[in-house]
């Protein structure tokens, strides 16, 4: 994308208008904001991620135009999809706070744990203030949400193993729809080597704690199984107690 928008630049196409992003920035820093809000909105129309990042900033604080948060929010937006990690941390924190998109706590915690993976450190910290405000349903609700989003490629992860240890985590503190994602993961092998005693374990906890699509479904998992490997997963199941640390990571 980048390498496009340098042959856009170079043939002209975008407009004598759009000087680049490098005029763009030196503008911004100098206090140029009309200059720098021209520049950048030429270039964020055409895809770059960091000019709709900083019209998203722009808009949102009324530097080079009028202040504007829903415009800001649909910028950041763009380069939140495209993963980077600053937006992702602005979005969130918009949507912590309710401005330019309605308030959303686990929008919020989604955001910013994208942004903390892809390398945002400091995105942690509002994480934890949404964390302490969300109900443990909207937490639960949110990192089942967050491993589908980690192992999709789309959001620039595809990490099967880190959201397979999202899954794991919840599933330990006995929340039921995670111990039947967690043995559907170990069924399929995917973040988890492959384990069909485990699987028949988590599926049974999942179907004890009132799970109707795993007390459905047991009668075909078994019949991958021989008996022995039944006795020793309704074994595992029997024993298992749920995690009690008290903390967000049980």
């Amino acid at each position: 994308m980048r390498y496009f928008l340098f042959l856009l630049l170079t043939l002209g196409i975008l407009g004598p208008a759009s000087a680049g992003p490098m005029e763009a920035l030196a503008a911004y820093k100098r206090g140029d904001y009309e200059t720098a809000f021209t520049e950048w909105v030429d270039l964020a129309n055409h895809g770059m991620t960091k000019a709709q990042y900083y019209v998203g900033i722009m808009h949102i604080k009324g530097q080079g135009t009028e202040p504007n948060p829903i415009s800001g929010a649909r910028y950041i937006k763009m380069a939140a999809i495209d993963g980077y990690a600053p937006a992702q941390h602005i979005f969130g924190m918009l949507f912590h706070k309710g401005k330019g998109v309605d308030k959303d706590l686990i929008r919020a915690y989604l955001w910013l744990s994208l942004a903390v993976l892809h390398g945002r450190e400091k995105a942690g910290v509002e994480r934890d203030k949404v964390w302490w405000q969300m109900a443990p349903p909207q937490v639960a609700k949110a990192r089942l949400k967050l491993a589908d989003l980690v192992a999709d490629n789309r959001t620039g992860l595809g990490d099967d193993r880190k959201a397979a240890q999202i899954v794991k985590a919840l599933a330990e503190t006995g929340h039921a729809e995670a111990q039947l994602k967690l043995a559907k993961l170990y069924f399929e092998g995917r973040g988890v080597t492959r384990d069909i005693i485990e699987s028949y374990k988590w599926h049974t906890l999942s179907a004890f704690r009132g799970n109707i699509e795993a007390q459905a479904t047991d009668a075909q998992l078994r019949s991958h199984m021989t008996q022995k490997q039944i006795d020793e997963a309704s074994s595992r199941a029997a024993n298992w107690a749920p995690c009690r640390q008290g903390n967000r990571e049980c």
